[in-house]
């Protein structure tokens, strides 16, 4: 066929590399539409698809044979797939693997025995695998006789029973196909083929799955009983840490653990660019043995750290912290980590100074240092891990009676009963939570994940959160609870030290079916209300309570998020939570509930996605702050940042919209950019419309909605003033914070959830020096950034234009390249210890001599 020719074949393949494609039909296609995306060229196949495939879920593949995701399809031309017979390939997209399982004969009997296919995650345990393959392809086998087979890894070697558990499908499927070998020993009973029925397992609903962006891992196996091995599938090690706070010690730990032979997860590393973050980060949890938590001022505070290390917890897996602060346990993670062994990080944690003399550099690698502290401070905390983690995995081992391999026989026969009631690799045997509403990653297994989101047997149990002056209240909304038939058990305890009425409360909410909480003016202030909050988010659906005039919190907002607040004041209160608490007790309601934070997350991404590739490439800096100026130097200060600002190459500066501080700033910096003749760099992220009058604030029409500023260039994203100021945190890294009222306050908050940069402007009074209930963690001055500059933002006896030289500098610092920034810190650290010897030193001397005179 001539390769201008419009006529395109579309052949159906299968998985594996052997397989032979079927032409299912021809699709008119001509050189013009050849340069649409796959995923326009989607509706222009449909009409050319057989009718009942149409329905189907399927992928595109290269010539070569390579899936192509969904999350890729905008991005690939229609063109670049077709192969030299101008012929397009297509698969099916299951919702799970479809694995080929394969029986190796003997030696003297010929070749290989295809005995069909099982679908099964890629990441289940081989005795996960084992059932599946026992329940679909040998449904006639007794339910209790002996399996007997055992798998054969890539190398073509037996795997026995006690590493079973250990290693997943991952590590020994090859083109699609596992292979099994029969067990030969006396007395036992061959599987004969005859007894395996040549048909597949009713595949599955077919969806779009997700894509799952953790690497593959080869497996090494130990001694002693269970694998715990360096570089085991199973001992895969995850990182959780905050960003601003502990990139450097998270890269030094992984360095250290993979010395050690183990596989490690860190995010800036292992998340290609494309796959979906959040996405991956929980598939990475569901799949990893070991969840090691770096315990900083801000972890638990933000976004993703709290996710993921109540996921972790939700799964059950083993945890280890590693704390860095001066008191345990955080008052975030109290109830979590009440009873919880932690690696202590014994290099005091400290914001370096940044060093960028390579003349320092190069002095001392000459010295005999004893190397980066952080490093060091890394290899010691390493090893503390390996052994909690060594001890956990025998536990574990111990509990669901795992033999050691040096009693197990690679080629007895396994019994089917003993395959399912084995967690998944790295959870420990434990007491589940019950009627988790939190979607679950795809590698958790379905079993797993019913155990977890099914209500608990008999009443339904409401747990009441109060304080301890609400107890009256508790009460009463209790006895009206019981009578519409839930068992209710609520704490009310004082804020003071109690492991036991810890131990209580954290089991009563893991079985709860809601939890209610009253927030009154006690409760927000009140460390172990707050702890409360924490550990039921996420874990549980949650109905708030507003007990009087209360300001809520930064963490209790956040926390809370878009669940509407039962106001007690209002008459018939009593009946609206009755109704609140049944309607979250309703078996649909998870499944409601899940399908519409499906539905906000993919509406928030796509809004994110496309926000992301319109805006400008650079160094985007965002600027929040007062619609009006306050301080004196307010207006100046924001003058002299704009001119400054816009010498930085690179920088582009993004405001909301609004009049005052963005734009003045944004004004100055376009202004000083023509000057220079270089791009202008400014960028307006405004919201379509808002139902509230802000046209004594922004440019805003009589319905509503927003015109564009009149200078820079503007995009339009977010149904209102408080979507848009949700969005922006997710885009963009940077944001500078100079007075503000509340709205300013309510960005940062949102800044700071997402684990981004906030640099108040203290002196200038309002959010930017903490009112309006911003974070009290953004005053902490970032790695990397000098206490020269972090300390002239609070000194109202600066001029502005010092202070904005030091806001230049922070800016600089804080959008150094991450190679550049670890660089500088390494240094920062060495000549810290470099000083403190020569400190040392001195002071020896000085020692010595009084102690002759």
């Amino acid at each position: 066929m001539s390769v201008s020719s419009p006529l395109v074949g579309i052949i159906l393949v299968g998985e594996t590399q052997k397989s032979r494609g079927h032409i299912i039909g021809t699709a008119y296609l001509p050189t013009v539409a050849r340069t649409q995306t796959l995923k326009q060229l989607r509706d222009t196949l449909c009409p050319a698809l057989p009718v009942d495939f149409r329905e189907k879920s399927y992928l595109f593949l290269t010539a070569k044979g390579w899936k192509i995701s969904r999350s890729l399809e905008e991005s690939v031309l229609a063109a670049d797939v077709l192969d030299q017979d101008t012929c397009l390939r297509i698969q099916v997209d299951y919702t799970r693997p479809r694995i080929g399982i394969v029986a190796e004969r003997e030696r003297n009997e010929g070749g290989d025995i295809p005995l069909g296919f099982v679908f099964c995650e890629l990441s289940a345990s081989l005795r996960d695998l084992a059932a599946q393959i026992v329940q679909d392809l040998i449904p006639s086998y007794p339910v209790r006789s002996p399996v007997p087979f055992s798998f054969l890894d890539r190398n073509g070697w037996p795997i026995a029973l006690g590493q079973e558990a250990h290693f997943a499908v991952l590590d020994v499927i090859g083109d699609h196909t596992v292979r099994i070998r029969y067990c030969r020993h006396p007395g036992d009973t061959p599987l004969t083929i005859s007894s395996v029925q040549r048909r597949p397992s009713t595949p599955p609903a077919i969806e779009r799955p997700r894509q799952l962006g953790v690497p593959a891992l080869e497996p090494a196996v130990g001694e002693g009983g269970v694998s715990l091995g360096p570089g085991h599938k199973a001992g895969e090690i995850l990182i959780s840490y905050v960003h601003s706070e502990a990139t450097l010690h998270a890269s030094a730990l992984k360095q250290a653990l993979q010395k050690e032979g183990y596989s490690v997860f860190l995010d800036i590393d292992s998340i290609t660019g494309g796959a979906d973050w959040q996405d991956t980060l929980n598939e990475a949890i569901g799949r990893c043995s070991l969840f090691v938590a770096l315990v900083t001022l801000r972890y638990g505070y933000t976004l993703w750290t709290n996710r993921e290390v109540k996921l972790a917890d939700i799964l059950g897996k083993i945890i280890v912290p590693v704390n860095f602060l001066a008191d345990w346990p955080p008052s975030c993670l109290a109830i979590q980590f009440a009873t919880t062994q932690y690696a202590q990080w014994e290099q005091p944690f400290d914001t370096k100074e940044p060093s960028n003399s390579a003349e320092t550099n190069n002095n001392n690698n000459d010295k005999a240092t004893p190397g980066n502290p952080c490093n060091q401070a890394a290899v010691g905390v390493a090893k503390v891990i390996i052994q909690r983690y060594q001890k956990e995995l025998l536990s574990t081992a111990a509990a669901i009676q795992v033999p050691p391999l040096d009693e197990v026989d690679c080629d007895v026969p396994r019994e089917p009963g003993h395959l399912t009631p084995t967690p998944p690799p790295g959870v420990t045997p434990k007491p589940p939570v019950k009627s988790c509403p939190s979607l679950l990653p795809n590698s958790v297994s379905k079993e797993y994940q019913q155990i977890i989101q099914q209500p608990r047997s008999g009443k339904p149990l409401v747990v009441i959160v109060c304080h301890l002056a609400q107890r009256e209240l508790a009460g009463v909304v209790a006895k009206a609870l019981e009578g519409d038939g839930s068992e209710v058990w609520y704490t009310c305890d004082e804020d003071e030290d109690d492991s036991s009425a810890s131990e209580e409360t954290h089991a009563k909410i893991n079985e709860a079916g809601v939890v209610v909480m009253m927030f009154s003016e006690e409760f927000v202030r009140c460390c172990k209300c707050q702890a409360r909050v924490f550990y039921s988010e996420q874990r549980k659906r949650i109905i708030p309570l507003l007990v009087g005039s209360v300001c809520l919190p930064d963490w209790a907002a956040m926390l809370v998020g878009t669940n509407v607040f039962v106001d007690s004041r209002a008459s018939g209160f009593i009946g609206t939570v009755l109704g609140k608490v049944q309607a979250a007790l309703n078996p649909k309601a998870l499944e409601h509930e899940q399908a519409e934070a499906v539905r906000q997350k993919e509406e928030l991404d796509a809004l994110c996605t496309d926000l992301a590739h319109k805006l400008p490439q650079g160094k985007l800096v965002y600027i929040s702050g007062g619609t009006n100026f306050y301080s004196p130097s307010g207006e100046s200060l924001c003058v002299e940042l704009g001119t400054q600002l816009a010498k930085e190459k690179g920088v582009v500066l993004v405001t909301g919209g609004f009049y005052g501080v963005g734009e003045t700033v944004a004004k100055s910096f376009y202004n000083e950019r023509v000057r220079l003749g270089e791009p202008e760099g400014v960028c307006h992220i405004v919201a379509m419309r808002d139902d509230q009058d802000k046209s004594h604030q922004t440019r805003q029409r009589s319905d509503g909605t927003f015109e564009a500023v009149p200078f820079g260039t503007t995009l339009f994203y977010g149904r209102s003033v408080r979507q848009r100021e949700m969005l922006t945190p997710r885009v963009l890294d940077l944001c500078l914070l100079i007075e503000g009222g509340p709205g300013a306050a309510f960005e940062v908050q949102q800044f700071n959830w997402n684990e981004k940069h906030v640099v108040p402007v203290a002196s200038t009074g309002g959010a930017a020096s903490g009112l309006f209930e911003v974070p009290q963690s953004v005053f902490q001055r970032p790695q990397g950034v000098r206490e020269s500059d972090w300390s002239l933002l609070s000194d109202r006896g600066a001029s502005p234009r010092d202070v904005a030289a030091a806001i230049v500098n922070v800016v600089r610092a804080l959008t150094l390249p991450w190679s550049e920034k670890k660089a500088s810190l390494e240094r920062a650290d060495t000549e810290l210890v470099l000083c403190e010897e020569s400190a040392g030193a001195t002071i020896g001397r000085k020692r010595s001599y009084l102690e002759s005179h």
